[in-house]
């Protein structure tokens, strides 16, 4: 078995990143000392290995037993986050489309003028 370390080592050479370079890419809170400390085999939290997954690939988690447990895991919270995300799009997009039909139908209501029940002659009001 790898470790997470090992891989993220591993990875950021073949993409032929040093260490700071890397920590650049992952973004706020991450620097060439701490880039250096995971590949040493510090934990991480979930969010920094989310972050480390999101830049090197989901081989960070390759050949581990981490990697042999939670990569279904992964794969399952990851499509649940996108089909979240999906939804929420989906319910935005609904609500618009239902105020839209809203004042559609009032802009056919002026359109159309006032409405005369059958059986009345417009002519005789």
């Amino acid at each position: 078995m790898k470790t997470i370390g090992q891989n993220v080592n591993e990875l950021r050479q073949q993409k032929g990143l040093k260490q700071a370079e890397l920590a650049e890419k992952l973004g706020d809170g991450w620097n060439q000392r701490t880039v250096s400390r995971v590949e040493q085999g510090q934990d991480m939290t979930v969010s920094q290995l989310e972050r480390m997954i999101g830049v090197l690939g989901p081989k960070v988690l390759a050949e581990t037993s981490l990697g042999a447990v939670t990569s279904q895991d992964f794969a399952y919270l990851y499509s649940e986050v996108r089909y979240a995300g999906v939804q929420g799009r989906a319910d935005a997009a609904l609500n618009s489309i239902s105020k839209a039909s809203e004042h559609l139908h009032v802009l056919l209501d002026l359109m159309e003028g006032p409405k005369v029940p059958r059986g009345v002659d417009s002519e005789a009001t």
